[in-house]
């Protein structure tokens, strides 16, 4: 089973009751017009399998001029590698940027995992794994291993750690429906959590 898109993803998850990011289709350039209440983030949803050496993700965009050109760039992706896609809107989320993903492992079976998320995931090696199904305490234990959780409670700022132990939960309860899971980034703030980006392979 391939991966779907960042549509058919979102989409997934909104219909097993994962809370998601809003988004909105953009197909021309007068719904960009109309927006106000900036920044805003545009991005591809399409099968393009490097997506940000193409730059197909595009934040802080603070003008209407900036969203226009972004949309061009974007069209242009998908006319340079003869792609069908959709070009999406989201509003632009700053918080801690986390991630969340389902592996399956060879002797292990379901694993799930839980870390620093964003761009440089892999080059700070700040992820913890436990194996699935998983408890509530286990999740706490599995989110107060890693580095970054010591930011939840820095410089008096308090994050609810019950909204990200939630959204494990519910990304657990649905983790025999995947073969794989892959929420990155999600926006950690002081109000909420924001599923912002999101790649599943479904089961076979």
């Amino acid at each position: 089973m391939a991966w779907l898109n960042f549509l058919d993803s979102i989409e997934f998850l909104k219909k097993n009751n994962v809370k998601v990011l809003e988004y909105k289709i953009i197909d021309n350039k007068e719904k960009l017009e109309e927006l106000d209440d900036f920044p805003y983030v545009l991005k591809l949803s399409s099968n393009l399998l490097h997506k940000t050496e193409e730059k197909a993700v595009i934040t802080d965009l603070y003008s209407k001029e900036s969203l226009i050109s972004a949309y061009d760039h974007l069209l242009s992706i998908l006319k340079k590698h003869k792609l069908e896609g959709k070009i999406i809107l989201q509003k632009q989320v700053k918080g801690l940027e986390l991630i969340v993903g389902i592996n399956k492992d060879e002797q292990f079976g379901k694993i799930i995992l839980f870390g620093q998320g964003g761009i440089y995931t892999e080059v700070l090696d700040d992820t913890a794994i436990r194996i699935l199904p998983i408890g509530k305490k286990e999740i706490e234990e599995m989110i107060f291993s890693t580095r970054i959780s010591k930011l939840f409670f820095a410089r008096g700022v308090i994050y609810d750690t019950k909204k990200i132990i939630d959204l494990i939960e519910n990304i657990s309860r649905i983790s025999s429906k995947v073969q794989e899971l892959d929420l990155n980034p999600v926006i950690f703030t002081k109000e909420d959590v924001y599923i912002v980006d999101a790649r599943v392979k479904l089961e076979d």
